[in-house]
């Protein structure tokens, strides 16, 4: 599994994925999905799907975060 930059964060397709999976962490470890949950990825990887992963990012705006993150 190798992960690919985008202007929003990484996505991992193998060649005929199922299905994607855009996946967002946590507010502390969502910052970096593909180093924390690198074992989960790589089983959805392995399962067949395709995985994007959006880091989450930290601020006291959250309007303005969940706002940007129902664009994607």
């Amino acid at each position: 599994m190798r992960f690919h930059a985008l202007h929003f964060g990484w996505a991992a397709l193998p060649p005929q994925p199922r299905a994607v999976v855009i996946f967002l962490g946590g507010a502390f470890f969502g910052s970096f999905p593909t180093l924390f949950y690198r074992a989960l990825l790589r089983d959805l990887y392995g399962a067949g799907y395709g995985a994007v992963a959006i880091p989450f990012r930290f601020s006291i705006r959250h309007w303005d975060i969940a706002i940007s993150l129902a664009i994607y």
